[in-house]
């Protein structure tokens, strides 16, 4: 409900439109760093991969020629073996012809003739041979040169290719350096800028949640002043959360503290456990509403009168008749600092110890009669009655307990519920109904033992 009333103010309005757009731009100026670090790294990713892939390109070829280089070699010394032994046959022939010659001086000129002629047969022959292997190993040699030649070339190229693969690869290095420190770069550009725009988007929001909370806090005075039954739900106290600790007293400490009562050691009937449990309540209630009474007088005097404890101070040789008063309008603020202070651990436990050293008096004081045994057993009970009591007595306006409850009233089930049996009329309250000030809702039913009927048989 403060939310929405908060909420139509033109400021706050203003406020959270402010907070929207500053967020989106910080987004967006966010979002163009991001784009403008991935396409720069996607550039020098793909250049980086261009540079690898004419670098196994130049690697393959390099790897062919080296193979290429091989075969020639090979080639050329089968080419060196042949010349040889062509150069071997050579060598014999010659011998052959030499040996001819000389048989043929030897033979008897009646024969010369013949012989002459096959000589001249076997010298062509054997001429024709060695000019064929002449020509084959002319032809040969110039191979030889010619792959000579090409290895010569292939080795250039390989060199080149070598220092082009050693430049690739140098400038693929740089190139991975320079990209990873535009990256670091980048990112610690990117990382500021993140940083400045959580920076100043947290204390938007701190700025934002400031004013929603001062403007709640108005809204919910300006509701409670009109109505109580309204509740400040920014306060961990309100009414509701007070009723539902009200409620737990009597589940948990309400239940330990009766059966401590009803055991054999002690053994109470159920109808005086019960009503020894009550007016431990009531005197808690009581014992809590003077306490804060007293302590706003106080409070008060110490507002109003602040010279009030100087030594040297008497108010009646001052003249002042008038003596100034508290106003409605300040009062409100007077309780909720009076709240604040009192919710806090340290009173809570002094309202306690004073409630249970008051307790320990009961059993001497004829008004109270009270067992001894009875305050001891029921002292964890007594302590939770104090903190609660002391937190609905501080509420503004103060909770209500209806305790005015008398045998024979009707049974209303919106107000309580059954203790042990049903029934229409009441015969004994167990625990009373607690409201929101004299004039608000009800917070928390009590409970209510009814008369039992017993029906009559026909």
């Amino acid at each position: 409900m403060y939310r929405t009333h908060a909420a139509s103010m033109p400021v706050q309005g203003q406020d959270h439109t402010y907070c929207r757009r500053k967020a989106n731009m910080n987004l967006e100026q966010e979002k163009k760093i991001t784009t403008a670090v991935e396409i720069d790294l996607k550039s020098d990713r793909d250049s980086v991969t261009s540079l690898e892939f004419q670098l196994n390109g130049a690697f393959v070829e390099n790897e062919k020629h080296k193979k290429r280089i091989t075969e020639l070699v090979a080639t050329c010394k089968n080419i060196e073996a042949s010349y040889k032994l062509t150069l071997h046959s050579c060598k014999r022939i010659n011998n052959i012809i030499t040996l001819v010659q000389l048989w043929a001086n030897l033979r008897l000129l009646g024969q010369e003739k013949n012989i002459r002629t096959d000589v001249e047969n076997e010298l062509k022959s054997a001429t024709d041979m060695v000019q064929r292997l002449e020509k084959h190993v002319n032809d040969d040699s110039v191979k030889c040169q010619e792959h000579q030649k090409r290895i010569a070339e292939l080795d250039a190229a390989n060199k080149k290719l070598e220092a082009a693969y050693k430049n690739l690869d140098k400038q693929k290095y740089h190139m991975e350096q320079q990209a990873n420190k535009n990256l670091e770069h980048m990112q610690r550009i990117l990382l500021e800028e993140k940083m400045k725009a959580d920076d100043q988007y947290k204390k938007l929001l701190a700025e934002r949640d400031n004013l929603r909370d001062r403007f709640s806090k108005l809204a919910g005075k300006k509701l409670q002043e009109q109505n109580a039954d309204i509740a400040d739900f920014l306060d961990p106290y309100r009414a509701m959360k007070v009723s539902e600790k009200f409620g737990q007293l009597y589940d948990d400490d309400w239940t330990n503290a009766f059966e401590s009562l009803t055991d054999k050691k002690l053994g109470v009937p159920l109808r005086d456990a019960i009503n020894v449990l009550l007016r431990l309540l009531q005197e808690c209630w009581a014992f809590c509403n003077k306490l804060v009474e007293a302590q706003m007088e106080s409070l008060q005097n110490v507002f109003l009168h602040p010279a009030q404890n100087l030594a040297n101070f008497d108010q009646k040789k001052t003249g002042l008749t008038d003596r100034p008063r508290i106003t409605s309008k300040d009062q409100p603020s007077l309780n909720d600092l009076r709240k604040r202070v009192g919710v806090s651990p340290p009173v809570i436990e002094e309202v306690k110890q004073a409630f249970l050293a008051d307790s320990k008096t009961w059993d001497k004081r004829e008004e109270k009669k009270f067992d001894k045994k009875h305050i001891e057993a029921c002292t964890p009970y007594i302590q939770k009655c104090a903190e609660v009591c002391w937190l609905m007595a501080l509420h503004d306006p103060p909770l209500l307990m209806k305790m005015d409850v008398k045998q024979g009233e009707k049974f209303d089930t919106n107000i309580y519920t059954v203790y042990s049996q049903s029934g229409q009329t009441i015969d004994f309250l167990v625990w009373p109904p607690l409201y929101n000030g004299r004039d608000g809702g009800l917070l928390s039913k009590g409970v209510a033992e009814p008369i039992r009927v017993v029906s009559k048989k026909k």
